[in-house]
């Protein structure tokens, strides 16, 4: 894995030669600054190499293009495993994370013990957490995550799972149309929902259903909006899908309602 991410920053390295000497004095310092990454990585020092591009990424004066190839730089170096045993770690507990997210959890935390300044570890505790309602310790997982690489993509949605978790989460702090992903627009139509913005609740959720029919969560949100009885069959059919794991697999409230929405659902039926 280290190999193929060398590999990967000394591509992002090479310019073409009519590149290269019209920009020979910033190519002499990304190489350098690539080289020491480089360097760093084979000894296995992520949190320097991280830290090394984080400052980097605050100069003001890079371009648009040299920012985004330092940010896929980073994206790299943070989500790699540097050590097959925590890797394997990472693998096992990921086996458990349906059947017993408390084994699941207690694995991910043996692994980033060994990889302290792994993100794929960071972010895979941040979803255990909160699966089990430990929203600050998900939190304390969220900001020793940004401390490494704050542009992750994931990790932001992560962040505002987070703060849902523990009520904390304000649709003012963030952007709707940061991420087309229904884990994120979600938590929009949550927090519109419980501040009885309804019109705002009902265009957001009915925007995640045009977008992603198969989330399962918009159907709970939806009946609590307007008590429609086929929004629960939909709901427990979406959730009881083979594949909705798979499909949103970073989603720690996936189907977290099933039960209440089953008894719901007979008792509407009972009367």
């Amino acid at each position: 894995m280290i190999r193929i991410l060398i590999l990967f920053l000394f591509t992002l390295s090479n310019q073409s030669p009519h590149q290269a000497f019209a920009n020979q004095a910033l190519n002499k310092e990304k190489a350098s600054l690539l080289n020491e990454v480089n360097a760093l990585v084979i000894k296995k020092n992520r949190l320097k190499a991280t830290n090394l591009i984080n400052k980097r990424l605050e100069d003001k004066t890079l371009n648009k293009e040299k920012k985004k190839n330092l940010i896929k730089v980073l994206g790299k170096i943070s989500n790699i495993f540097l050590t097959e045993h925590s890797q394997k770690q990472y693998e096992r507990a990921k086996s458990f994370l349906k059947t017993d997210i408390k084994q699941a959890h207690n694995l991910l935390l043996n692994a980033l013990s060994e990889e302290k300044n792994n993100i794929i570890l960071l972010k895979a505790l941040i979803y255990t957490s909160i699966k089990q309602a430990q929203c600050s310790q998900a939190q304390g997982f969220v900001t020793s995550g940004e401390s490494i690489n704050p542009y992750d993509e994931e990790l932001k949605v992560l962040k505002i799972k987070t703060l849902s978790c523990s009520k904390k989460f304000l649709k003012e702090e963030f952007g709707l149309s940061d991420f087309e992903k229904p884990e994120w627009i979600i938590e929009f139509a949550k927090h519109d929902l419980i501040n009885k913005d309804l019109v705002g609740a009902k265009v957001t959720l009915e925007k995640i259903v045009k977008l992603f029919p198969e989330y399962p969560e918009t159907y709970y949100w939806l009946y609590k909006l307007n008590k429609k009885p086929s929004h629960l069959d939909d709901y427990i059919a979406k959730c009881k899908s083979a594949n909705v794991f798979n499909y949103f697999p970073k989603e720690p409230f996936l189907c977290i309602y099933l039960s209440e929405v089953e008894k719901e659902k007979e008792k509407r039926e009972s009367k």
